[in-house]
């Protein structure tokens, strides 16, 4: 019937049969400058050890987790400067997210390859 609430339906129709659509943050590429230019980096998940590592240019290096929304997502960073406290907008924020689905594909893979 082509109405514009038919994907949500859809969705609503396979999370029903197969319990929750739960996904889990795997990836995230960072923008830190202007809109005209700037420098990107990546934080990535290891599959099988679930550690963060960040990818910058040449470099990797181990992340923590936790460390995640700051890194990400903008805000004020604070500076101590002499006697007095220096704030200032931070100029980054995360630019594409990658997830993966956490449960079963089961139904839905039977369904596409019929």
């Amino acid at each position: 019937s082509g109405g514009d609430d038919e994907p949500a339906t859809l969705v609503s129709q396979m999370a029903a049969e197969e319990g929750a659509l739960t996904y889990g943050l795997v990836g995230v590429i960072v923008h830190k400058g202007e809109a005209s230019h700037g420098h990107y980096w990546s934080l990535i998940r290891h599959r099988s050890s679930g550690k963060w590592y960040k990818l910058d240019d040449e470099t990797v290096t181990l992340f923590e987790q936790d460390k995640i929304p700051d890194e990400c997502f903008g805000g004020i960073n604070f500076k101590a400067k002499s006697f007095r406290v220096e704030k200032k907008a931070k100029n980054q924020n995360a630019f594409v997210l990658f997830y993966e689905r956490l449960n079963p594909v089961s139904t839905m893979q039977t369904r596409e390859e019929s």
